[in-house]
């Protein structure tokens, strides 16, 4: 393997990873320890060096582990919407694949403070801010449309009940059981005494 890819996703990852010392503490224990990725069409396998920290695998390396993911999976994991437990294939060495995933779930980039380098501290909040709110955008969207559909649905079209009318007929429905068993008690009490 050891490609340019490998070598990109292998600073991109360290730079993420010095953010974070936990991270290298946790990856100083896998020290030599080889992951191959594939993300198809793509493929990179990453080691583990002495200092816990990520470097493109060497051609003869066998991989201890082996993480697998659609490139759908993958854009949803790298947006947080889910685990890379969740969606990802994984095989080899257990203890290597807990670390890997307790990463993924934990290790986020600190962009703000990487953008603020470059064009300073106001601009970098204000350009964080608009990236959140538009990585939000298709949540709040979907919620948005989501209440409007139901509004419609119970307002408009009536096609469901209002929460009024569901709660009437609830009250109707227990009505019509008590009165049913108390029908069924005096037809009971009825064949007791006719026999």
């Amino acid at each position: 393997m050891n490609g340019p890819l490998d070598r990109v996703v292998a600073a991109a990852l360290n730079h993420v990873v010095g953010q974070a010392p936990w991270a290298q503490a946790a990856l100083l224990k896998h020290t030599g320890n080889t992951a191959a990725f594939v993300v198809a069409p793509f493929e990179f396998a990453l080691s583990i060096d002495a200092a816990g920290t990520f470097q493109a695998a060497g051609e003869t390396e066998t991989p201890d582990l082996r993480v697998e993911l659609t490139p759908g999976a993958a854009a949803r994991v790298a947006t947080g919407q889910v685990l890379l437990s969740e969606v990802a294939r994984i095989d080899g060495d257990a203890a290597f694949g807990a670390t890997l995933r307790q990463l993924a779930q934990n290790l986020r980039w600190d962009y703000e403070e990487d953008l603020s380098k470059v064009v300073g501290d106001i601009a970098a909040h204000r350009a964080a801010g608009m990236l959140r709110s538009l990585a939000a955008w298709p949540r709040s969207a979907g919620e948005r449309i989501g209440q409007a559909a139901a509004e419609f649905a119970t307002e408009e079209a009536q096609l469901m009940p209002s929460r009024h009318e569901f709660e009437a007929w609830l009250a109707d429905v227990d009505r019509l059981r008590d009165d049913a068993e108390r029908l069924e008690k005096r037809i009971a009490r009825l064949e007791a005494a006719a026999r």
